[in-house]
């Protein structure tokens, strides 16, 4: 994505007849437009390097011109008009372009879409490109609170390492005035329709939390830190260390969705599911730990089956997780065809949620 960047940035210098480019001036036009993004400059080489690239049969085929202020070269298209926006596509890339619109096109629930909507209308005018009905779809919870609010400036302060500062409230303290919390921000993360900001919260150290997860919908203030002040603390202070997205994923590694206990455990979980509960159960798997460890045929009688008793087939999963609510969540909504083995305080936790469901809704 930031060799296109370069590319075109490139390009419009190549294009421009209204002065001379020399091959420092390619490089402070290609460093501006990184910064602007809060990228890290490129040498030299590397925009000789794009240069050879956009010449070759493997990239865009552009001829310079031999064009010299001295002994110094002048760079620019040896054809004013020549742009490498305006070479034809391949069927392929054609292909590939209007797939790639249409996939974007589904992103309509995201926050300030406007201006990505402008884009895909201005490309499917250029190209010619698009489909009036979408071939995939994608779910967006357009509704969800403060999407519109925090979503970009959240992005922004993990791409540029803007500590926040936010005013949160919790759902089981709506009672209380909302909380005062500072975030060093990593990563926005969606579970579920939802979205949360992945951070440092140095108040949290004492309970042993390496990172914070932090929903937005709960945020009701938020102020970014300024580029300016990131600078200066900086200098003082040194970067704060970001991890990696590995690193991001392995903490979440032993838990469905995104929220997980610091003194969460990792069980062994282990449940029989029969019928169509077997089924779907092995054919999404609740998380990636998952696996049949036995199978076979049983007899089950009950309201759901025409027949009684009747022989169905069955599946023994097992998962290694720290049970948290939403695997808890997973269990109920299957718990009509299934038995939880182990452990033990999953299936008390799983009994208590379903005699408070009959005792609210028993009829």
């Amino acid at each position: 994505m930031l060799e296109w960047s370069r590319y075109l940035v490139l390009d419009k210098c190549l294009r421009d007849q209204h002065r001379n480019y020399y091959k420092e001036d390619l490089v402070k036009a290609v460093n501006r437009m990184l910064e602007r993004y809060d990228y890290t400059p490129v040498s030299q080489r590397t925009v000789e390097e794009d240069l050879k690239f956009m010449q070759s049969g493997e990239g865009f085929g552009a001829v310079l011109a031999k064009r010299y202020d001295g002994h110094t070269k002048i760079y620019t298209y040896d054809d004013p008009r020549y742009s490498i926006m305006k070479m034809p596509m391949t069927d392929r890339e054609s292909d590939l372009l209007s797939a790639t619109i249409m996939m974007l096109s589904r992103f309509r629930g995201m926050p300030n879409y406007q201006w990505l909507e402008n884009t895909l209308r201005m490309l499917r005018v250029k190209f010619n490109v698009g489909a009036k009905t979408a071939s995939v779809a994608m779910e967006q919870n357009k509704m969800l609170n403060g999407l519109d609010d925090w979503f970009e400036p959240l992005f922004e302060a993990c791409r540029k390492r803007l500590i926040v500062t936010m005013k949160y409230s919790r759902f089981d303290r709506l009672d209380r005035e909302p909380a005062t919390r500072v975030v060093k921000p990593y990563q926005m993360r969606q579970h579920n329709q939802r979205w949360y900001l992945v951070g440092h919260e140095d108040s949290k150290e004492k309970h042993k939390l390496d990172m914070v997860v932090v929903p937005i919908d709960r945020i009701q203030e938020l102020d970014v830190e300024s580029i300016e002040a990131r600078d200066e603390r900086e200098k003082e202070q040194g970067k704060y260390l970001v991890p990696s997205e590995a690193k991001i994923d392995e903490w979440f590694k032993n838990v469905v969705g995104v929220s997980r206990d610091p003194r969460g455990k990792v069980d062994t979980v282990k449940v029989k599911a029969w019928g169509l509960t077997a089924h779907f159960i092995d054919t999404k798997p609740i998380h990636p730990s998952q696996e049949v460890i036995e199978e076979g045929e049983m007899m089950v009688e009950g309201p759901w089956y025409k027949k009684n008793p009747i022989k169905v087939g069955y599946k023994v999963f097992k998962w290694e997780v720290i049970v948290n609510e939403p695997f808890l969540q997973a269990m109920l909504i299957y718990g009509n065809e299934c038995q939880i083995l182990e452990p033990v305080s999953l299936r008390e936790k799983v009994v208590q949620r379903a005699q408070a469901i009959l005792k609210y809704n028993n009829v």
